[in-house]
């Protein structure tokens, strides 16, 4: 571990966190993706509470497992409208990212299925502590546009 950090290296735990709106779609089932048009407020509300569940379980997990880095893993919200993802999934993963990267960890975004137009979201993210892990089905032509950002590929 400590010649990894001397490196440079992001060192993992085997913490991995879900983006806020993911845990909501998971409770719910098929319904946790309609209820935002029919109850926006309540779905809020909801996200606000487990987004600080969230950052309270990363962090301290990932105190708990050592390394330097956690995984966020998300997937559903690659197949969210664009409008729907900037307004109820975008600025409840940031909050998470952004606590983890303030409290000193390196972040990787392990991002499932298509994601090419979320890009002008995701290049949000802090290029100097945050490394984006993308598998086949995102449209790595368009990703190379983006500019500062460290990522692998499945």
């Amino acid at each position: 571990k400590k010649w990894g950090e001397e490196e440079g290296l992001y060192i993992y735990g085997a913490y991995r966190a879900i983006p806020p709106r993911e845990t909501l779609k998971l409770l719910r089932s098929g319904e946790g993706w309609t209820d935002h048009y029919e109850y926006p407020e309540k779905v809020r509300a909801a996200l606000e509470i487990v987004t600080e569940e969230a950052i309270e379980l990363a962090l301290s997990d990932a105190e708990v497992c050592g390394g330097n880095t956690i995984v966020i893993g998300a997937g559903l919200s690659a197949f969210d409208p664009p409008q729907d993802y900037a307004e109820f999934d975008f600025p409840y993963t940031k909050r998470l990212v952004d606590a983890c990267t303030n409290a000193g960890y390196n972040v990787t975004l392990h991002l499932d299925g298509p994601w090419a137009n979320k890009f002008k979201w995701l290049q949000q993210f802090d290029p100097d502590h945050f490394i984006f892990h993308f598998d086949k089905k995102t449209d790595m032509v368009s990703l190379q546009k983006l500019k500062k950002l460290k990522q692998t590929f499945n």
